[in-house]
């Protein structure tokens, strides 16, 4: 498997992880804000490799509840950094990781 396909494979559960506990998400590329707030996988997703590097940010409501930045070209550890607040909606994302 190459390495874009396993990062969009672990970018996509950590999205859909984090829809599924009930947060909105925006996609920030590193040099600006790439989506609104949003809870559609297919908007964020067609956003996650337009830069080197790619930040979910995660928002109840208005307020934003924390992040999880990727660093693409590392594989499996393209999930460099979170929000220790998200580590247990995040896990099944760190799980897959670890399979891959």
């Amino acid at each position: 498997m190459k390495t874009q396909q396993i990062e969009k494979r672990i970018i996509n559960q950590a999205a859909k992880s984090l829809i599924e506990a009930g947060y909105s998400v925006r996609v920030y590329d590193g040099e600006e804000f790439a989506t609104e707030k949003t809870t559609d996988l297919a908007t964020i997703m067609a956003e996650v490799f337009a830069t080197e590097e790619t930040y979910l940010y995660a928002y109840r409501g208005d307020a934003k509840a924390g992040f999880v930045w990727f660093v693409h070209g590392n594989g499996c550890d393209v999930m460099a950094d979170n929000s220790t607040n998200l580590e247990s909606v995040l896990q099944a994302a760190s799980d897959l990781a670890e399979t891959l």
